[in-house]
């Protein structure tokens, strides 16, 4: 049993706590801090850059956790363990990772049914990307019924348990110990303000560093990578539309306010411009169009199309906040398109529609339970909603009707060249296949009708001719 008192400690924090005063809680003897990062694949918890530094600042051992699924703005079951898993991975990797830092995933919500196999996955998926194995947080309440047990694989990850107890009960299976005992949600600590989750760590203070990141270690070697080219100017598309490709694949969306950002740069892809993320992204910021407070300070698409034209002289639009699921249905594929719902709180490119759903090319996808497509309880659960698009042409639009066979060229080898020199300046042919001759022998005198009705004479002795138009 893990005695409370002499045992290292550390409380976890969300966003609910605010902005804790960590120098408080290292003073109040606390070995180390959690902190949320992430939740499913769309949520950052806004207060964890200012949490992940100032616990190292504080001198306590630092850990950071997602929570799994995260239902509130997704629905069930989530895009999925690996989505999730680098979704946490690329929130916390600029952030910077250190010696003892702590990983973990806090899986206590989840559809029914087994979900021993989805958790190993997310794990195993971190291990690959940062080099180290995160714990699992979660209790035998949730473990059981949820098919933990009949996965071993599990028993490889050190358990974070919660318990609320008054002494420390076996791990459930499959792990054979417990490493951190989370024993009550309604601690006060100071400098933190609110009751807290606070947990003990089941070792000397000296091991709590073995369950972080490795001294010296650095994520699996990545493949050898070609020597980066010199940036190179943006393509320019010849005069003229650009030519709009609806199938350019999506790109995905970096953080939770960009979403207005990447789906102009998808658009702008998708007609063979190519933007950098970075250029896009610090432009809209300097003239206002988005904001890493709010997104787009503009609903609905104008300020993002005004963007397009001021830079690519582009013609563009918006329609406001009104377009219906039919008019978009209809302008799907025909150009590219940004929408966004109010409710839903996001932009996307809208890639085309296939008799029932629209389909979207999503850089957040799973976003409040809309993937790559959006059928119409979505669309009326979700606005009211507005777009805005770029003129272009379709790529792989209807060609021409095929002609046939090329006919044979006309024989006209019965009318003279003088003729036909005569009909072809003119602009006709020959309505027959053969000329007239008056006089003769030797004939003087050659006579045509032309497929305009109009008789042509060509005078032999003269070696000129005449075009007499009907009347």
């Amino acid at each position: 049993m893990i005695p409370r008192s002499s045992s290292p400690r550390g409380p976890d924090c969300a966003s609910w706590q605010g902005y804790p005063s960590w120098d408080q809680v290292a003073a109040a003897g606390m070995s180390f801090g959690w902190t949320k990062a992430t939740g499913g694949a769309w949520y950052v918890n806004p207060s964890l850059e200012y949490n992940w530094r100032s616990i190292k600042a504080a001198g306590l051992q630092r850990g950071a956790y997602a929570y799994a699924f995260e239902s509130s703005g997704c629905a069930l079951p989530g895009p999925g363990p690996e989505a999730e898993a680098d979704f946490f991975c690329a929130t916390l990797e600029p952030l910077g990772l250190e010696t003892g830092d702590l990983l973990a995933l806090d899986i206590e919500e989840g559809p029914s049914g087994p979900l021993g196999d989805w958790v190993l996955r997310w794990l195993q998926r971190v291990e690959q990307r940062l080099g180290w194995k995160p714990l699992v947080y979660t209790g035998k309440w949730f473990s059981d019924p949820h098919g933990f047990p009949q996965c071993p694989g599990l028993a490889d990850y050190g358990l974070w348990l919660a318990a609320y107890t008054s002494v420390m009960p076996p791990p459930p299976a499959p792990w054979p110990v417990t490493a951190f005992w989370q024993y009550t949600a309604d601690a006060t600590v100071p400098g933190i303000d609110g009751p807290c989750d606070m947990s003990a760590f089941n070792g000397a203070l000296d091991r709590l560093p073995l369950y972080g990141k490795p001294a010296g270690s650095a994520p699996p070697e990545a493949p050898p990578q070609p020597e980066p080219t010199p940036p190179q100017p943006e393509p320019v598309p010849p005069s003229g539309l650009p030519i709009y490709d609806p199938t350019y694949p999506a790109i995905s969306q970096n953080d939770a306010w960009s979403c207005g950002p990447t789906t102009t740069r998808w658009m702008l892809y998708s007609i063979g411009r190519t933007p950098s993320e970075e250029w896009i992204e610090s432009t809209m910021i300097a003239e206002g169009v988005a904001n890493p407070d709010v997104g787009c300070t503009d609903k609905s698409g104008a300020g993002l199309a005004d963007f397009v034209t001021r830079h690519y002289g582009y013609a563009t639009g918006s329609n406001g906040l009104d377009a219906t699921f039919d008019e978009l249905a209809a302008l799907a594929g025909t150009q590219p398109y940004g929408i966004s719902g109010e409710v839903w709180y996001h932009w996307s490119g809208l890639r085309g529609f296939d008799g029932e759903k629209l389909l979207l090319a999503n850089p957040a996808s799973g976003w409040m339970g809309i993937t790559q497509s959006l059928d119409r309880d979505q669309f009326a659960r979700l606005g009211p909603w507005s777009y805005f698009w770029i003129d272009a042409q379709l790529a792989g639009a209807a060609a021409p009707p095929d002609p046939g066979p090329t006919p044979n060229p006309p024989n006209y080898a019965g009318i003279g060249s003088g003729l036909i020199e005569m009909m072809t300046a003119a602009g006709v042919t020959p309505a027959q296949s053969a000329s007239s001759w008056i006089g003769g022998p030797p004939a003087e005198v050659e006579t045509c009708y032309a497929s305009d009705g109009s008789l042509f004479v060509w005078l032999l002795s003269l070696n000129t001719g005449f075009r007499f138009r009907p009347t």
